[in-house]
């Protein structure tokens, strides 16, 4: 009752602060900088957009440089299949991400009597000589890097490349589809790892099942182009069977094993995959109002700095210009007058959180026209699916967010009131918070195979909330982060950031109610 009974000292702090200019210079200073990020952010994904190669213009760099390669070895059987392919996906305008750019490197594949390798178990390590996005060479082919020529029966051959051609031209995907799973089937008595070959059959079984048109799986032409977002269903089902993948394999392509909270991620991505199918929910676009929005929300670190610098000046104020003792002597106990600033500066940062939040719905709005308003997010909460309208995930984001905010801002009142000083109490929590990815790194290094005890613990292992949500920027591949621990979840996170909020109000009061003032 005391934090939120409205009293005669929270109407004259509220008076104190907001009746100086320094406030609203301040805070202006910040919602200008929060338009200017929101401004930028758009532009320059804006500019990506624009600048971006053509997938036209990067496959006829690659032609030409295949061509140049043939002149070289007129007789290299994979170069030949190359200028074929990237011929052929040319003339027919058919994008990376469609399936038929699968179906034409399979068809010139046998054309040319060459075996592709398996990019995903990386049983022949191959790295195709592939120009990067100014046409030059980058990669380096080796004679035991090559594809493997092999002579295949001439009837099985003509079949094959019959099917192929059909399914080619007919634009016929569920028979590609069939193609697939029969070659799996006739491979299976003969593989080595069956389980993966059983997930291979399952998700083009899956293709089938939800009449879902496949995408591209052949990473060599859909590199560095951005899918159609038309396209998502096969992204969702690809991103079961790569997931699914995994697990099986339960280690990385560089032979570092998952940790039990990736595999966690990787069963909790599948079941929101297929749910995002069965409900016909499709994921947000990095670039869309609703992950523009979302974005946004990296802009609340800004109000931090407005907190930390009220939060230190709270009391010391008071003890500097000597007005601490006029309050004192007031009918008023101690705590109340501790609870009332400390609402103020709860106050202080909501309404900041909420014109943040005003500021970049506005400006993303007017950017993308509001579209995509009404989308659905879907969330793996405690062991349930929960479907629930992405505007209200994103406030929700922006309040879990919130928590490292009042954090600093609690660790500078309680500096503040102990040290009575409001430069040392700035200076230390904006130590911490600047330094704290410095300070993880160092303390993450590994020490006898483990990081150092108990650092999971400290505040600023706790900070980045925004890796434990699920994110449009994701997909844009913005994402990067490994917690402290494995065993690290966003309720142990929230729960550290509270327990750290709890202690330093509760030494700060009673520091501030124990103190004798001089």
């Amino acid at each position: 009752m005391l934090l939120f009974n409205g009293s005669v000292l929270l109407k004259n702090e509220r008076l104190k602060l907001y009746k100086k200019p320094s406030t609203w210079i301040l805070m202006g200073i910040i919602l200008l900088l929060v338009a200017l990020t929101v401004i930028i952010s758009y532009l320059s994904q804006y500019g990506m957009r624009a600048y971006q190669n053509k997938w036209q213009d990067e496959y006829l760099w690659q032609l030409s440089d295949a061509k140049s390669m043939a002149e070289i070895d007129p007789d290299d059987a994979n170069i030949k299949k190359m200028i074929d392919t990237l011929g052929y996906l040319l003339e027919n305008d058919i994008n990376p991400y469609d399936w038929r750019t699968d179906a034409v490197n399979d068809y010139f594949s046998l054309k040319h009597n060459v075996i592709e390798p398996d990019y995903d178990d990386m049983k022949i390590h191959y790295e195709m000589i592939k120009p990067d996005i100014n046409g030059f060479i980058i990669g380096q082919q080796t004679e035991t890097e090559k594809p493997v020529e092999t002579e295949i029966d001439q009837a099985e051959l003509k079949s094959r490349m019959e099917k192929l051609w059909t399914v080619i031209t007919k634009n016929d995907w569920k028979s590609y589809i069939r193609y697939k799973i029969d070659d799996l089937k006739i491979d299976y008595n003969q593989a080595v790892y069956k389980d993966e070959l059983d997930v291979d059959i399952e998700i083009y079984e899956l293709y089938l099942e939800k009449n879902i048109v496949p995408i591209s799986q052949n990473s060599y032409f859909n590199y560095g182009f951005e899918q159609p977002e038309s396209e998502w269903k096969g992204t969702q089902i690809q991103l079961i069977r790569d997931s699914k993948m995994n697990l099986l394999q339960g280690e990385d392509q560089g032979g570092i094993m998952y940790t039990r909270a990736q595999l966690k991620s990787f069963e909790n991505d599948i079941k929101i995959a297929q749910e995002r199918l069965s409900t016909n929910t499709p994921p947000i676009a990095y670039n869309s109002f609703l992950g523009m929005l979302e974005q946004a929300a990296s802009s609340l670190s800004l109000i931090t700095v407005l907190m930390v610098v009220y939060s230190a000046n709270l009391f010391a104020s008071e003890y500097g210009s000597g007005t601490i003792k006029m309050l004192l002597i007031t009918p008023h106990k101690r705590k109340k007058i501790f609870w009332a600033k400390s609402r103020l500066l709860l106050e202080l940062a909501l309404i900041s959180m909420g014109i943040v939040f005003i500021i970049s719905f506005i400006f993303n709005g007017l950017f993308t026209g509001f579209k995509g308003i009404g989308a659905m997010q879907i969330l793996y909460v405690f062991g349930n699916i929960i479907r629930l309208p992405y505007l209200l995930y994103i406030i929700v984001c922006y309040l879990i967010l919130m928590l490292p905010v009042i954090a600093y801002g609690a660790l500078a009142l309680m500096l503040s009131v102990v040290t009575r000083k409001s430069a040392v109490s700035i200076a230390v929590t904006l130590l911490l918070l600047f330094t704290s990815d410095l300070l993880i790194m160092l303390m993450t290094l590994p020490v006898g195979g483990a990081v150092l005890p108990g650092t999971k613990f400290l505040i600023f292992a706790n900070t980045s909330l925004q890796y434990y949500l699920p994110s449009a920027q994701v997909a844009y591949g913005e994402m990067f982060y490994r917690t402290v621990d494995e065993t690290m979840t966003l309720g142990f996170s929230v729960a550290i950031l509270l327990i750290y909020i709890i202690c330093f109000i509760w030494t700060a009061r009673d520091s501030f109610c124990r103190r004798d003032v001089k």
